[in-house]
């Protein structure tokens, strides 16, 4: 498998994650998408990571190695890229604060599910951008 094939089965994941956080959202589990919405826009950073060769270990040094490669390095809207963190942010307090994690509401799983919408398509126009034009 080549790195721009692992690359786009990592942005499809990113959309099912989308659809997932959706769904969830619908059936009024909000911290649920919440959390979902996260894993969307971490599944199109990995996509991002796996065209330019890199696979880190970790979520920190996934997270470390785009804000570098993609952002620094490259042309990826930091505007966008802030996004991350604060998806990350809610997660885990979706995920692992038991005093909020069942306070999410559904305003707030829309915020956070159009957050990682709009972090995704950037992801998938940055693809594009950066994938050989014979492919």
């Amino acid at each position: 498998m080549t790195s721009d094939q692992e690359a786009l089965l990592f942005l499809a994941k990113a959309y099912d994650e989308l659809g997932y956080a959706d769904d969830a959202r619908t059936s009024g589990n909000y911290g649920g998408a919440v959390s979902m919405a996260f894993y969307a826009a971490f599944y199109a950073v990995r996509g991002m990571l796996a065209h330019l060769r890199e696979e880190p270990k970790t979520h920190h040094g996934t997270r470390s190695r785009f804000h570098l490669r993609a952002v620094r390095q490259s042309d990826y809207p930091s505007e966008v890229a802030a996004l991350l963190d604060e998806l990350r942010a809610d997660r885990q307090e979706a995920d692992y604060n038991v005093w909020t994690m069942d306070a999410w509401d559904d305003a707030a799983a829309v915020e956070a599910i159009a957050k990682a919408r709009r972090f995704v398509e950037e992801a998938a126009s940055w693809l594009d951008r950066h994938r050989p034009a014979d492919r």
